[in-house]
């Protein structure tokens, strides 16, 4: 009896394990899986160049961006998201969302607080003709305009920034997404997507504007 109560406990956690490496697994590759088919989408045209900011983006600008210009309430008024921006409920889940802050939020001090120090490569986006250029190096363009790479760029170009995606309430997929054109001096039109897999397909279930646009 002891015998099959060790081989039982023994084949138990073999399955516990498993599932957690099965769980890692489908979100890593489900991340790219999500942001290839958004960027894609959003390429209008695939025969021109495109340019990718070499950093990904804070994931803590993703969360205030998702809750809202004011922390949220479990009573708050119908109004919240037009004046404030936000993920909609009943998509905002309080103990969800506090959850997702938890395990997301990112103490670490960058040197501009837009970016962190993880990089998209090459091999990430499933787009040929990428050219990818650090957002310090656009930012210190703008103070000193004697970067000659950027300078001579082409006007209307468009310029991608992306972050990571994260994981909220175990269903949906949670990413920043902006998008410009040359010259570049900064996002204008910049969201965070919620996406969620249906029948085995990622679809998007909200685009969250910036509250800096309410």
């Amino acid at each position: 009896m002891k015998n099959i109560f060790i081989v039982l406990l023994t084949f138990c956690c073999g399955l516990i394990n498993a599932q957690k490496n099965s769980s890692k697994t489908l979100i890593e590759s489900d991340s790219f899986q999500v942001i290839n088919q958004y960027f894609n989408s959003q390429i209008k045209d695939k025969r021109s160049e495109i340019i990718v900011i070499t950093e990904k983006l804070n994931p803590n600008v993703t969360l205030k961006i998702f809750e809202g210009q004011f922390p949220r309430l479990e009573n708050e008024k119908d109004d919240y998201n037009e004046l404030h921006g936000g993920a909609t409920r009943p998509l905002f889940n309080d103990s969800a969302f506090k959850a997702m802050k938890n395990k997301f939020y990112d103490n670490k001090r960058y040197i501009l607080p837009d970016i962190t120090d993880k990089q998209w490569a090459r091999t990430d986006l499933e787009f040929d003709k990428i050219r990818f250029i650090s957002f310090v190096r656009f930012v210190a363009n703008s103070n000193n305009a004697n970067d000659v790479e950027i300078n001579n760029l082409p006007n209307f170009l468009p310029v991608f920034g992306i972050s990571e995606p994260i994981v909220y309430d175990k269903k949906y997929l949670v990413f920043q997404f902006h998008v410009t054109r040359t010259p570049f001096f900064g996002f204008s039109n910049f969201k965070v997507v919620v996406m969620k897999k249906i029948k085995k397909k990622w679809v998007v279930v909200q685009e969250i504007p910036s509250y800096e646009l309410y």
